[in-house]
């Protein structure tokens, strides 16, 4: 059955395919740094401790520094790899994977997010009775 998948897709629509595949990658990345910022300044933590790293050294422009670098190498490393080394058709599957858990990973960082807003902070103030 697997042998099957893209046997009908013009090599022109494979590529088409490859490029919508990366464009999910990069837009799911983004939602992620996004997500995690507004995490981290609500109270939240990064789960990833070279990102955790990366973020407490450089604050969020370095975060998104590093998570664009990590997106970069992951893209190039798939359109420029030699296609007699991994085919478009596994390149295009590896990337939709990408995109895949970098959406988990998004709905992830909402759902942290959401439990911070529902955590009952502390008053700023004590009022003192007179």
């Amino acid at each position: 059955m697997a042998s099957r998948l893209f046997t009908r897709v013009s090599p022109r629509d494979n590529r088409a395919i490859f490029i919508l595949a990366l464009a999910a990658y990069g837009l799911f990345s983004l939602f992620d740094w996004i997500t995690t910022a507004v995490a981290l300044a609500s109270g939240g933590s990064e789960g990833n401790p070279l990102a955790a790293t990366v973020f407490a050294t450089f604050g969020d422009a370095g975060l998104l520094a590093f998570k664009a670098s990590v997106v970069a190498v992951i893209v190039a490393v798939l359109v420029f790899i030699p296609r007699r080394v991994m085919s478009l058709r596994l390149a295009t599957w590896v990337a939709a994977i990408f995109a895949v858990a970098s959406a988990f990973i998004v709905i992830h960082n909402v759902q942290a997010y959401a439990s911070l807003l529902r955590v009952p902070h502390s008053p700023t103030y004590h009022a003192t009775a007179p």
